[in-house]
């Protein structure tokens, strides 16, 4: 499931915990870390293993907070466009369900880019969950 660190990403993995306890259900945390295209950097290659570093173990601590042990979890973190990333994984992994949380965006950044859930929804291979902020799975 995408994790951006919003809460309505923290939100929805709760309820994914919810869908998987009790079950033989795997949790995949995804960050995707949208390169700035920016050639200013001098050790492109060293920030973004550090990048990809520091949000595995933001993934980590995540997941241990929220899913604890009893939910096997696998850690991913990947470059590029979310929706693309996410797709993807979903369909290296053999992913049966997308769980994301939906949170709106405005103004010329939505106007031009869609949100990644609309994207996603699009693209995914397997069936996406979305979940809007305050709405909780009981």
């Amino acid at each position: 499931m995408p994790i951006d660190f919003s809460e309505s990403s923290v939100t929805a993995l709760r309820c994914a915990r919810a869908l998987a306890e009790g079950g033989r259900t795997q949790v995949i945390l995804l960050n995707v870390v949208e390169s700035a295209g920016s050639f200013r950097i001098l050790d492109v290659v060293g920030q973004q293993r550090a990048c990809h570093a520091e949000r595995a173990e933001q993934l980590r601590e995540l997941a241990d907070r929220e899913l604890g042990p009893q939910v096997p979890t696998r850690i991913e973190v990947r470059e590029g466009k979310p929706s693309v990333e996410i797709a993807r994984l979903a369909s290296q992994r053999r992913v049966d369900l997308i769980v994301v949380g939906r949170h709106p965006h405005h103004g010329m950044r939505h106007w031009l880019q869609g949100n990644t859930a609309s994207q996603l929804s699009k693209k995914a291979p397997c069936p996406v969950l979305l979940l809007q902020v305050g709405h909780h799975l009981n």
